[in-house]
């Protein structure tokens, strides 16, 4: 019975061995379990930075478009406005010279009169000088 008593020690002792062991070995799986998902906390924390910043980034970039968009608007504007007082200063010019052109053959008109005038007032005058 004591033979029987000390094997059924030396199985128990070699049972509880090797629930320690297993013991140990699931409390370093365990470990490492939980330091992987501490370094898969910390990766889906950045992932989530990271993401907060690239949509804080577009959305900069999206109302920076926007102010691009309205600045292009205006200056389409503004070029608009310009062509249209290049035309009508243009027309002005046309017309001023055109106003010019009339101006210049009247006063061709007036000195051709004058000379004529003048050969006129020569003629009568040696006419009256011939007189006695």
């Amino acid at each position: 019975e004591l033979e029987a008593m000390k094997k059924n020690a030396e199985i128990d002792r070699k049972k509880i061995d090797e629930l320690t062991r297993e013991k140990e070995l699931l409390n370093k799986k365990m470990l490492k379990t939980a330091a992987d998902t501490t370094k898969q906390q910390d990766i889906v924390k950045l992932h989530e930075q990271s993401k907060k910043n690239l949509e804080h980034e577009i959305q900069n970039y999206k109302e920076e478009a926007q102010k691009q968009r309205k600045l292009i608007y205006q200056l389409e504007k503004e070029r608009d406005r310009y062509i249209n007082e290049a035309s009508e200063m243009t027309q002005k010019c046309l017309g001023a010279m055109e106003e010019v052109k009339i101006r210049e053959m009247q006063i061709f008109d007036y000195k051709k009169k004058i000379a004529e005038a003048e050969t006129k007032l020569k003629q009568q005058q040696n006419l009256l000088r011939g007189c006695p």
